[in-house]
Order: structure tokens, then sequence, then C-alpha cells
């Protein structure tokens, strides 16, 4: 759990608390893949909502690693005092 603005080793931003949401969206969404996969595969009539579920995880746990590498880097910019308009 790190108090830092940024991560300076590997494996630490997996131990901030605020990425734990989006990792876990992230791994649900593996999981939907791999079973939209084998829906498909066996021939599933349904497994297109399947997939569209999974692309849902994966847009949601994009959108929060998003928001959290935001969040860090306003958190940087305002303890450097460099404050930049978003790009």
């Amino acid at each position: 759990m790190s108090d830092a603005s940024y991560h300076t080793k590997p494996g630490e931003s997996s131990a901030d608390p605020h990425s734990t949401p989006s990792i876990v969206l992230f791994m649900f969404g593996l999981l939907g893949l791999a079973s939209t996969l084998t829906a498909a595969a066996f021939g599933l009539p349904d497994w297109t909502k399947l997939g569209a579920a999974t692309a849902l995880l994966f847009l949601a746990s994009l959108a929060m690693f998003v928001l959290e590498f935001e969040r860090q880097r306003r958190l940087a910019a305002r303890r450097t005092g460099t404050e930049t308009a978003p790009e």
C-alpha cells in the first residue's frame, strides 16, 4: 500500500488498493473470454451475449485503469506544483 504518487518498483502498483477493482474486473474479463471461446466452440446459441458481457468487463477495467492513472497523475502534479491541463 503505497502513498507515493508513482510506483518505483515493478509490482508495486498491484499492491495499491485503488488498483484492486480494475485488476479484479480484468480477471473476470479473462474468465469471460475463456467462457466465450468455449461456448462458441461448442456451438451454444447465446455465446454472443456472453461475448458482449465480456467486452463490457474489459472496457470497464480499462476505464478504471485510466481513471486511476489520471488520479495518480493529478496527485503527482499537486505534490510537485506542476499542474498542467489534461491532453
